[in-house]
């Protein structure tokens, strides 16, 4: 970031706007890899979300299906390993809070606690979503083809 600090205030100055580079991702192609690219644009045209998916055994036609699906759903783990522990437990303890605070019956914590953060997990994680928003998940709509990464970007985070 150092090396573009310069770019970034000539831009500031230049465009008269509050710039801030947000999160870096990079990705690395495999060689046997199918990769689309999506840019959502605004009424201006300035791109306002932008997404980078690559699959293997997919079809170009799907493959661009699941980015649209990334920029409308903004995922954010391919799979569930990916979700940082900490913010499962959080989740679980809020799940729990919220369960208690129903009433339900204490034996019955464990399996309605699970069952929540089950389903915040699948609205996170890339492969779990209904594409969307719909039943067929993106790991479904696939079928026996992978997605091994995507990245996005949109203004505001």
């Amino acid at each position: 970031m150092a090396t573009k600090e310069a770019e970034i205030d000539d831009l500031r100055i230049s465009k008269k706007e509050n710039i801030q580079l947000g999160t870096v991702k990079q990705i690395v192609i495999d060689a046997d890899s199918l990769v689309d690219v999506y840019l959502h644009t605004d009424q201006e045209g300035r791109g306002i979300n932008g997404v980078i998916v690559q699959g293997k055994d997919v079809s170009p036609e799907t493959l661009h299906e699941v980015a649209l699906h990334i920029a409308f759903a903004k995922p954010s783990a391919l799979s569930r390993e990916e979700v940082p522990t900490e913010d499962i437990e959080k989740e679980r303890e809020s799940a729990l809070g919220v369960t208690k605070a129903e009433g339900k019956p204490e034996a019955a914590w464990e399996k309605i606690v699970e069952g929540r953060v089950s389903k915040w997990l699948s609205e996170r994680v890339l492969l779990e979503q209904g594409m969307f928003g719909e039943k067929e998940t993106v790991a479904q709509k696939i079928g026996s083809g992978t997605i091994t990464n995507f990245v996005q970007a949109y203004i505001g985070e």
